[in-house]
């Protein structure tokens, strides 16, 4: 009689993206530009181009200080950064970035922007294979 050995958890390490860095940037650009060519008078343009440039260093900041830490298991099922969660059935999944909706247990429904450089390809597929095979 041949006993199986466990398997193995299966870890994820997130790390910050720089993708997601410059579409912020990006983004948070073509919004100052379109505030200063608004007919708005001077101040009207630049008090929210200022509440813009702040906002994006806020969420910069964010983006370089997110380290989530994503771990599945047969038996115990899906948890994000030592906390037991259920994935939801409107996480998206695309080659390019997970948007994972997940509820952690007793708390309201959150979810987490992957961007497929913030894991080496191997393990962004990996995830990709695990969230559908889990949650199908």
């Amino acid at each position: 009689m041949s006993r199986q050995s466990p398997i193995p958890p299966v870890l994820f390490a997130v790390a910050p993206s720089l993708r997601l860095q410059y579409a912020l940037i990006a983004a948070h650009g073509l919004a100052l530009c379109a505030c200063l060519i608004s007919a708005l008078p001077w101040p009207g343009k630049l008090l929210p181009g200022l509440a813009l440039l702040i906002h994006l260093g806020f969420a910069v900041r964010d983006v370089n200080h997110r380290h989530d830490a994503i771990r599945y298991h047969d038996a115990s099922g899906w948890n994000i950064n030592d906390e037991a969660v259920l994935i939801l059935p409107s996480t998206v999944v695309t080659p390019f970035a997970i948007w994972l909706h997940f509820k952690p247990e007793g708390a309201r429904k959150r979810a987490i922007l992957i961007v497929n450089d913030a894991l080496p390809e191997h393990e962004f597929r990996r995830l990709i294979v695990k969230l559908k095979i889990s949650t199908a």
